[in-house]
């Protein structure tokens, strides 16, 4: 799936950063929206070496995740701004959070919209605030909470959360 949707590269699986977003998303599952810490995930791998307590919750989640993404046409994350970690990674956040379904054709379209948001020319001074700060926080550091928060709030308006 990765390859597939240009989420990941083969030398990003080679390096095993795949394995770290998976861990930093259920820590974000577990603990609510938070900055990316290496810290945070290294204390976390230690706390849980022998036994990770949520196990089945957080397996159930990212399987739940996974097939609503697996459900998209893969364009519309391979070809779109989505291939990036930090928008994939509140899109996963997104999803897991739905408290009602969302029919795979709003998520399509609104990936699509929202690429063609970000990858518009207009500069951000002509832009209405909320967009600006958007592509803002999916440009400058990306894994922190500020950022993520803009995100998700922008994605989730859109998707009709």
């Amino acid at each position: 799936m990765w390859r597939d949707l240009r989420v990941f590269s083969a030398n990003d699986i080679a390096r095993m950063d795949e394995v770290q977003f998976i861990s930093d998303l259920a820590l974000n599952f577990i603990n609510g929206l938070s900055d990316y810490s290496a810290a945070r995930l290294d204390k976390a791998y230690a706390d849980n070496d022998d036994e990770f307590p949520k196990q089945a919750e957080v397996g159930t989640r990212l399987e739940r995740v996974f097939s609503k993404i697996a459900a998209l046409k893969p364009e519309s994350i391979r070809d779109t701004v989505f291939s990036r970690l930090p928008l994939f990674f509140s899109l996963c956040i997104l999803l897991d959070s739905a408290k009602k379904t969302i029919a795979v054709s709003r998520v399509e379209s609104t990936l699509f919209a929202i690429d063609h948001i970000v990858r518009s020319d207009i500069p951000l001074s002509d832009r209405k605030k909320k967009e600006a700060e958007f592509i803002t926080a999916c440009t400058a550091s990306t894994q922190r909470i500020r950022q993520r928060t803009v995100r998700n709030e922008f994605i989730g308006t859109l998707l009709g959360m």
